[in-house]
């Protein structure tokens, strides 16, 4: 029953990519991975445009390094029918340019670049938010993310050698969700908590170097598997879908949200980029954890208005348990105005012999220059001893000046009352889960 739900699932999804096709651009600021999607800072989108859109070694704005120069995004011209939005013209003025803390055009190459994001989020009717993931303090003003990023971006324009390196530190509600959690404890960030729910985190301390169109990063980063992104500046929705949020013991349960090891991006002719590595497990850092996985996929530019990304990581998660995940992105534009992306996640584990897989579809629109609405729909299923549920998130991005971004949301959790009978471990695998609305908003300054 679940295969077949799966399959028609599968097919309503690419069904509505079809309906909606085309690429959209990166979505990061911090995120190293290849699989990055739309920039939501729209005053800074060139700037901050997909690493498919850059030339060689390149600098990407706050992210990592293309190895290679393919097609832009071609974005089909809107069509002069539909809907009109004349009238929300009046809460857009055209913004000063953006200001940062440091002018990042010193001859070192180093730039130092922050965040800091303040948001506020219901329990819904479960009273946890959105269990196991990042929205899970609710009822409160907090403080999820004082970010720092400092980056010095080895950088060859194609020729020749550079070296470069990136660090960053967090302090928030989010700060124990990016933590080491697969270290033991005292090892790396794993535990740098202050009270309930705040803590610390060092989510990246690594070095690269760069020649001609291969580039080669070692140390801690970002896992490169999943459309969104662990900074919130890189990403539409306050929340974070289910693929990308869940944990397990404070680390990432379906994709891993840090590494540490060794990754290799190589450009193959002008429009596809492979990457190779190794990594030692899920959410560690400079640690103990044990694991010995194969990182790696490719990333291409399909035709001028689609891109496609493909990551896995499969061996020793920790040591003892076998597993496979992968994910799948594919960026689709139809106009100027409208954007789709889908994502699937599979998870396949050999010591459980069970899998868990999920399906998102993510469909944006361009209200004017400042405003954009967007809704994700997610399928989830996370084993044989889990019901299968569904949730819908409804969003809009207001770009109130250029450094500053407003997300209002909504999200709808569509669990079935004995979903969970067979685990009842807790979080969202807990038994007796009801349907739940959550209400969030948050404003990230960018700077």
């Amino acid at each position: 029953m679940k295969f077949s739900r799966f399959v028609l699932s599968a097919v309503a999804s690419f069904g509505l990519i079809g309906q909606h096709a085309q690429p959209s651009s990166a979505q990061s600021f911090y995120q190293s991975g290849s699989n990055r999607g739309v920039a939501y800072n729209y005053y800074l989108q060139e700037e901050a445009g997909s690493p498919s859109d850059r030339p060689a070694t390149q600098k990407v704005h706050r992210g990592r390094k293309s190895t290679q120069k393919p097609r832009a995004l071609v974005p089909q011209k809107a069509s002069s029918k539909g809907w009109q939005w004349d009238f929300l013209d009046q809460f857009c003025r055209p913004h000063c340019e953006p200001w940062t803390l440091f002018a990042n055009n010193n001859k070192s190459g180093i730039t130092v670049n922050g965040h800091t994001q303040i948001g506020f989020h219901s329990e819904g009717t479960n009273g946890d938010g959105v269990p196991d993931s990042f929205n899970d303090y609710p009822n409160r003003f907090q403080l999820h993310q004082q970010w720092l990023h400092v980056e010095r971006a080895a950088q060859t324009g194609g020729k020749g050698f550079d070296w470069g390196f990136g660090f960053d530190y967090v302090y928030g509600t989010d700060g124990p969700d990016m933590q080491a959690g697969n270290n033991s404890a005292g090892e790396w960030d794993r535990d740098w908590d202050n009270g309930a729910a705040y803590g610390h985190a060092l989510p990246q301390v690594y070095a690269e170097v760069s020649y001609a169109g291969l580039r080669i990063k070692g140390g801690h980063f970002f896992s490169p598997l999943g459309y969104e992104t662990v900074a919130s500046s890189g990403n539409f929705f306050y929340s974070r879908s289910y693929g990308r949020g869940l944990t397990l013991g404070g680390a990432g349960l379906l994709i891993p949200r840090t590494v540490t090891g060794v990754l290799a991006d190589y450009g193959i002719g002008e429009h596809v980029t492979a990457h190779a590595g190794w990594i030692d497990g899920y959410d560690t850092g400079y640690g103990s954890g044990g694991g010995s996985m194969f990182l790696g996929g490719v990333s291409m530019m399909v035709f001028d208005t689609m891109h496609l990304s493909y990551m896995l990581v499969s061996g020793d998660i920790d040591g003892v348990d076998e597993v496979y995940t992968h994910d799948l992105v594919v960026r689709w534009q139809l106009t100027d105005r409208l954007e789709s992306v889908f994502e699937t996640v599979l998870q396949a584990l050999h010591d459980l012999d069970d899998s868990s897989i999920t399906l998102n579809n993510y469909v944006f629109y361009a209200l004017n220059d400042c405003m954009k609405v967007g809704l994700r729909s997610e399928w989830v299923d996370l084993g044989r001893d889990v019901e299968e549920f569904n949730a819908v998130t409804v969003g809009l991005n207001y770009q109130a000046t250029a450094n500053l971004v407003i997300r209002p949301e909504l999200r709808a959790d569509n669990f079935h009352r004995d979903i969970n009978d067979g685990n009842d471990t807790g979080g969202v695998f807990a038994a007796g889960r009801r349907d739940s609305t959550v209400f969030g908003i948050d404003a990230i300054l960018t700077y």
